[in-house]
């Protein structure tokens, strides 16, 4: 035991182990120091709720709380959560991994939890997610204002056609800004989080309409096709996730295709009769993009 706590405070990880009560049973000094800024004998025997104050910074927020709630059962299975730890003061600490396991080889229930101080640039990921929500936040307001403005003027009589061209051009740039902007959101959401995705079983066929319909404003030259045969099939998908994947092909297909030329998104048969295959295709004078 005397080995086992040695190496145990060794760790730079914060560790305790915890009852079904989430009393503290046993504690190393990271774990204290962050704590209470003490020493190990100040938190055991202590709970959880009495010592540790959390700021969970991700979609697993109830998960990580509940970690603190005696009159909830304890977890089963494993389970991670970055957060931050506040001080009675309401500082808060460094982004931190926090863990918990069901300790084995014991009768009765334990959990193993831990935090880990992130890296920098993990930190800088975080707040790199918090940065694009405020941003988009703050930005949605102001260009759904500007976008409306641009809807009413192009409808307004008499207008010259070189008004109305550019009326049409800025309210295809403003929607591609838009667009671009909730992309960019949800990109950086799943760098920090890819378990904000959220799958589950949707048919195709509406999908892909949806995305076409919304997506011919931007690009007249666009094509569906095959869709007739694959409409009925249902994938398993993230559908802000799968829609981000064909906005930045047809962005991709805009930028270096030549819009005279059709953009044509085709469904095929694939590796039997529950794959298909999406093809993207555009055309231009210029070499191929890998």
């Amino acid at each position: 035991l005397g080995m086992l706590q040695v190496a145990f405070d060794a760790a730079s990880e914060a560790m305790v182990i915890v009852d079904a009560d989430r009393r503290i049973h046993w504690a190393n000094q990271a774990s204290a120091e962050l704590f209470v800024g003490g020493v190990p004998i100040q938190v055991v025997n202590q709970t959880l709720a009495a010592v540790l104050k959390l700021q969970p910074l991700d979609a697993h927020a109830k998960a990580a709380l509940q970690l603190l709630d005696p009159q909830k059962p304890l977890p089963r299975t494993s389970g991670e959560s970055r957060c931050q730890v506040l001080s009675d003061n309401g500082d808060a600490s460094h982004v931190q991994l926090l863990r918990w396991r069901p300790v084995e080889l014991i009768q009765a229930p334990f959990l193993l939890v831990t935090f880990r101080d992130l890296s920098p640039e993990e930190r800088a990921l975080v707040q790199q997610q918090r940065f694009m929500t405020d941003l988009t936040h703050e930005l949605r307001t102001p260009l759904a204002i500007v976008s409306g403005n641009l809807q009413r003027m192009a409808r307004l009589k008499n207008l010259s056609n070189a008004v109305t061209t550019r009326l049409t051009m800025a309210r295809e740039e403003m929607s591609r800004i838009q667009r671009l902007l909730g992309n960019l959101s949800l990109l950086t959401r799943l760098e920090v989080d890819p378990d904000v995705l959220s799958c589950g079983d949707h048919p195709l066929g509406p999908l892909l309409r949806r995305w076409y319909e919304t997506s011919c404003e931007l690009a007249p030259n666009l094509e569906l096709q095959g869709l007739e045969p694959w409409g009925d099939v249902v994938v398993q998908t993230d559908p802000r996730a799968f829609l981000l994947a064909l906005d930045q092909l047809l962005d991709n297909a805009l930028q270096h295709g030549n819009r005279a030329m059709p953009i044509q998104l085709s469904l095929a048969g694939g590796d039997g009769p529950d794959h298909c295959i999406l093809e993207f295709a555009s055309q231009s004078l210029d070499a191929p993009v890998d």
